[in-house]
């Protein structure tokens, strides 16, 4: 039985496994994880591809090779494959040394933002925060991109979430931001802080957060 299968049967969780295999330092265990993408078991099945996203996140040199692959599943009709493939896109952004990760992928995970799923533009705002924390230039079309969630009709337990994560994204980014595109970050945090939701309380906790370090 693959590492999954075996994993998964034992009682770990995805992300925990995933874990565990990126601490026992081999980086085979990529293709064997691969191995099990198609057995019958649905619960095995799904569960690799959110090891290889969690695995990514601990060990993305070991994906360099495989990058194509997941690059040819960013619009995998299964929601599940889809999330893994953005993220080992994201989690690679920074050791893509062939370009692989241009435009046309960018452009996935702008489209995500709109997805009828939550989880699918979770995972997109995700996703351009760390094309932003990679690639400087693409400051200001990453930035422009997650102040577009505020206006993209959802539910509002929906919208708190999700503008929540747009928050802790810009936490991220300020840091490495110009002048003028921090300014514009910090007008988009300034008024979600107005919210009395989760969204608000995040934004304003990065606000004072960011106070404190202008002030020390």
């Amino acid at each position: 039985m693959g590492p999954v299968t075996v994993g998964i049967h034992s009682g770990l969780k995805s992300n925990r496994l995933a874990y565990r295999l990126a601490d026992e330092g081999d980086p085979a265990v990529v293709e064997a994880i691969l191995a099990e993408r198609d057995v019958e078991d649905p619960k095995v099945r799904n569960a690799t591809w959110k090891v290889l996203s969690h695995l990514a996140a601990r060990r993305p040199e070991w994906f360099q090779e495989r990058l194509a692959f997941f690059l040819d599943h960013l619009n995998d009709e299964r929601n599940v494959v889809k999330w893994a493939a953005m993220d080992v896109a994201g989690y690679l952004v920074g050791l893509d040394g062939g370009n692989l990760i241009n435009d046309d992928v960018v452009a996935v995970m702008v489209d995500a933002l709109s997805a009828e799923t939550m989880v699918t533009a979770a995972h997109g705002i995700d996703n351009l925060v760390r094309i932003g924390l990679a690639q400087p230039t693409r400051h200001s079309e990453c930035l422009a991109e997650l102040f577009r969630v505020e206006s993209i009709p959802r539910a509002a337990d929906c919208r708190e979430v999700l503008l929540g994560k747009v928050a802790d994204g810009l936490g991220k980014l300020l840091p490495h931001l110009s002048e003028v595109n921090r300014a514009a970050a910090m007008t988009f945090l300034n008024r979600l802080a107005l919210s009395d939701g989760r969204d608000g309380h995040k934004a304003l906790k990065i606000i004072r957060r960011q106070s404190r370090e202008k002030g020390s």
